[in-house]
């Protein structure tokens, strides 16, 4: 058989593998099949519908406990510290695994439940939504400093659920003012470090890999750059209708 022709599967073939195939799978098949690829095997068998059956049935071990292993339990949650290494070093000892020993102490009522989360207050919300533009870490900060303890996750869900606009239209990063402005990113790098264009991070936790942490300018500074940097400018590549409302616009 040729290769062009391999790539279509006669009814013999497909009979010879639906017979091997879910009597023991994949080994059985190449047997019959020795010249079809296991890729094209798998695939085929996909098409039909077949099933390999398992080459070992799974074991589904019950663990029992007992007076003296109740009783480890107990000790062992009555230590300050119960990490997940000492946690699963303990459920070593007692030949038992680590969910087991965790559901066990559920049942025991030693577990400690996990605490749900205070609601968000209306001052919570407010710092929210006036620096949505920032970056989640960024976020966790500022909420601490204002007394209130959120973690980067929840601060990303709550402003999902609440649809908040993270956009400042009176800040943008060094990738959106470059396209503005009509120059790539490295001129509006060379721009902040060379020139003074005043910027500063957003505060996200990008590593170096990924391009680092974002820069953010704010409206009016560039304003006032861009007067004193004329030179730098080519107004033959701005954004016509962006550039007029930078510079005879308000602030938004």
């Amino acid at each position: 058989m040729t290769p062009q022709a391999r790539n279509f599967w006669t009814d013999t073939e497909r009979a010879l593998l639906a017979d091997a195939y879910t009597r023991g799978g994949l080994p059985e098949a190449r047997k019959v099949l020795p010249y079809r690829h296991e890729r094209a095997i798998y695939s085929q068998a996909y098409k039909q519908g077949l099933k390999s059956p398992r080459t070992q049935p799974r074991l589904c071990k019950k663990y029992e406990s007992t007076e003296q292993i109740d009783d480890l339990i107990r000790r062992f949650y009555l230590l300050p510290e119960t990490h997940i290494g000492r946690a699963r070093r303990f459920a070593e000892s007692i030949q038992r695994p680590a969910w087991w020993v965790k559901k066990r102490a559920a049942a025991l009522g030693l577990a400690v439940p996990r605490e749900k989360p205070p609601e968000w207050t209306e001052a919570e919300l407010a710092l929210l939504e006036a620096n949505a533009f920032r970056g989640n870490q960024a976020l966790v900060k500022l909420l601490k400093r204002h007394g209130y303890k959120r973690t980067e996750a929840a601060v990303g869900l709550q402003l999902k659920r609440r649809h908040i606009e993270r956009a400042d239209p009176n800040v943008w990063t060094g990738c959106a003012l470059a396209r503005l402005m009509g120059v790539d990113g490295r001129t509006v790098g060379r721009w902040i470090d060379v020139e003074g264009l005043p910027a500063k991070r957003r505060g996200t936790a990008r590593t170096k890999s990924q391009g680092g942490d974002m820069w953010l300018i704010s409206r009016a500074p560039l304003r006032r750059w861009i007067a004193t940097h004329q030179q730098l400018v080519d107004l033959r590549k701005v954004d016509r209708y962006w550039f007029m409302d930078l510079a005879f616009g308000g602030e938004r």
